[in-house]
């Protein structure tokens, strides 16, 4: 298996297991329905789907880092890269201290190749969390 195929397979296998993080986060703080049937549109890899409905909560709570970054995560997976890049770092401003959130930037920067700053991003979501496990296992894979 070539390093770039290598990359996408570690890749979708890390955005699987975020979404089940964030799908159980936005369930436990009784989320709006829209967002469940998003992070299930995310699951079954129907992205242009979860992209309108975020888009559509995001109208409505502007604030929610949460749908920011799930909605950076479709528009990553639809190869969208820098304009998924504005809504991580958006929700990055709004919660700096979110493994999550730190985490779903990382791996948009990895797919663009952006090294550097995506160690830079794990390195700090370490630094919060030193147990996160996703941060390590991408942190063990990619830099």
């Amino acid at each position: 298996m070539n390093l770039n195929m290598r990359r996408y397979s570690c890749h979708a296998a890390f955005v699987l297991a975020l979404l089940l993080v964030l799908a159980h986060l936005h369930t436990a703080r009784g989320a709006d329905a829209a967002v469940q049937q998003a992070v299930a549109d995310l699951q079954h890899q129907d992205y242009k789907s979860a992209e309108q409905k975020l888009r559509a909560e995001l109208k409505l709570h502007p604030s929610d880092s949460e749908t920011l970054s799930l909605l950076g995560i479709s528009l990553d997976e639809q190869k969208r890269f820098p304009e998924a890049a504005e809504f991580h770092k958006r929700a990055m401003a709004i919660s700096p201290r979110s493994t999550a959130v730190l985490y779903n930037y990382a791996n948009n920067l990895l797919a663009t190749g952006d090294r550097k700053t995506a160690r830079d991003v794990l390195l700090k979501s370490l630094a919060i969390d030193p147990s996160d496990h996703n941060t390590n296992q991408i942190g063990r894979a990619h830099v």
